[in-house]
């Protein structure tokens, strides 16, 4: 941040990190403390190329050979999934003969889990994830 000269800095609207590593997410998440909060919430996080064209247009970026190439070898382990979870997959992409949406998590809806909840009001992930934490 301090390398920005100031005016860059006072300016900045967003800071894209592209495919950042563990070791840069664990890095910032330490120094969080020692940086501005406002800086904090400019910074976002991008896996992959196709992301960061959501927020900007990539034609207007001098994007080097190597991020794409690299980009290209994540998208390619991405589209590549093991049989065990094409499987899985498969038996979970229906529920009662009704297609899943992308939005549904653990391949069953909400009123999915408040049905089958035994009356609970907390799903039972979140009550395991709490207990946890706890």
């Amino acid at each position: 941040y301090r390398a920005f000269e100031r005016k860059y800095r006072k300016n900045l609207k967003a800071l894209y990190l592209v495919h950042p590593t563990n070791f840069i997410r664990l890095a910032l998440q330490v120094f969080k403390p020692f940086v501005s909060a406002k800086f904090g919430r400019k910074v976002m996080y991008i896996s992959d190329l196709s992301e960061l064209n959501q927020h900007i247009r990539l034609d207007q970026l001098c994007i080097p050979n190597a991020v794409d190439e690299y980009d290209a070898q994540l998208l390619a382990k991405e589209k590549k999934p093991s049989a065990a979870a094409s499987n899985a997959f498969q038996l979970n992409s229906t529920e009662n003969g009704k297609a899943l949406l992308e939005t549904q998590q653990f391949g069953v809806s909400l009123a999915f889990i408040k049905e089958n909840n035994g009356g609970e009001v907390i799903p039972p992930i979140m009550k395991t994830c709490l207990e946890y934490i706890s």
